[in-house]
């Protein structure tokens, strides 16, 4: 996909009030060099506060952070520490840290996984970038890989026509990408993005009903439709401890989310003329689920699109996305993909569905006006 360079880049480094918000569930092996490298950040500390909101961990996370508050390590921000006697997922409580920075009124949110390490000057160079231009929505980090330094494990994420979301130039070696000012992406990875508060006024953050997975994907679908961009900051980098969830339950939510947001984000008409590659994809998937034995949480994520009582909520979460919308589906789908393109999922049967549906999307695309 050609990345557009949104602006040139200025050597001022504006100071603006940043909460960075990171949801914290069983993470206490992560926190001690997460919080070393958070404490050499070269932003000034006074416009910075480090918002952890934990999902009711117990693990010792819970004595670890309350310990790093009452002696906090030299350089480290301003830490607020939100303990949740349950689990409220990533949505829920990210919702919480932004809440908090609303009320305050920080000019920014940053979303930072826990299982990180940052550069020093990546909130520096996030801001700068964000600053650059009244059109940017939200700004995602270089996230590289770590160990794996070298690598990448996302330069913006892509969304394929039919919902799916994946990292863009997952395991891809650095030295191979050449980013040139702010490329445009399709959406930022909740792992590590700044985000405007005044934005958030147009869209909010999450939608608590997601829970977990591709709430990112819909929260920079809303920044589009509201006609705003997000962009990649390459100088702005995050090392990721990611790892792909092998976990069976994941599937349940990733396809649930995966309707709500195609569903609720599309116009009707764009939703139509999509219907036939999303009913073939689906009995493809069908089949894949079953081969690899998660065919249960297919259907589950089916049937609860299906359940009556759900109709209220996505009639409501469709009709916001419209009272959003400033751009036209045609504008949305120039930063769309008609392939998966995923390291982590690719199989044979990518490789032979992939060619068709993006034939597909390459004439319906050049069809849509609206």
């Amino acid at each position: 996909m050609k990345q557009k360079n949104l602006s040139k880049m200025s050597n001022e480094i504006p100071t603006k009030r940043v909460a960075i918000i990171a949801v914290l569930w069983k993470s206490r092996k992560y926190l001690p060099t997460w919080f070393e490298s958070l404490a050499k950040l070269d932003y000034p500390r006074d416009a910075i506060e480090l918002l952890l909101v934990d999902n009711g961990s117990s693990d010792g996370t819970k004595e670890y952070v309350e310990e790093m508050v009452k002696n906090p390590l030299h350089g480290m921000p301003k830490i607020n520490y939100m303990r949740q006697e349950v689990n409220l997922g990533f949505t829920g409580g990210n919702n919480i840290g932004y809440d908090y920075a609303r009320a305050e009124a920080f000019d920014y949110v940053y979303l930072l996984n826990y299982d990180t390490r940052v550069d020093p000057g990546f909130i520096r160079e996030a801001v700068k970038a964000g600053e650059s231009s009244d059109k940017i929505g939200s700004v995602q980090s270089l996230l590289m890989l770590y160990p794996e330094k070298e690598l990448i494990n996302s330069s913006g994420n892509m969304i394929h026509y039919l919902g799916f979301g994946f990292c863009g130039d997952g395991r891809v070696p650095r030295a191979e990408r050449d980013f040139i000012g702010l490329p445009e992406i399709a959406y930022p990875s909740g792992a590590g993005v700044l985000i405007k508060t005044n934005v958030l006024e147009e869209t909010d953050l999450f939608d608590d009903t997601l829970f977990a997975y591709h709430e990112d994907l819909d929260l920079g679908w809303k920044i589009r439709l509201a006609g705003y961009k997000n962009v990649l900051a390459p100088k702005s980098i995050v090392y990721h401890e990611y790892e792909f969830s092998r976990s069976i339950k994941k599937y349940y939510w990733m396809e649930r989310n995966r309707y709500i947001v195609f569903f609720s984000n599309y116009k009707f008409l764009t939703q139509l003329v999509f219907l036939p590659p999303l009913i073939v994809m689906e009995l493809g998937q069908l089949i894949f689920s079953i081969k690899s034995g998660w065919w249960k949480e297919k259907l589950k994520g089916i049937l609860w699109l299906k359940a009556p009582w759900h109709l209220p909520y996505l009639i409501k979460k469709h009709l916001k996305a419209s009272r959003i919308r400033k751009v036209k589906d045609k504008e949305i789908l120039k930063t769309y993909t008609g392939k998966i393109s995923y390291q982590e999922i690719d199989n044979w049967a990518l490789k032979i569905a992939n060619p068709i549906f993006n034939f597909y999307f390459k004439i319906i695309r050049a069809i849509i006006f609206w």
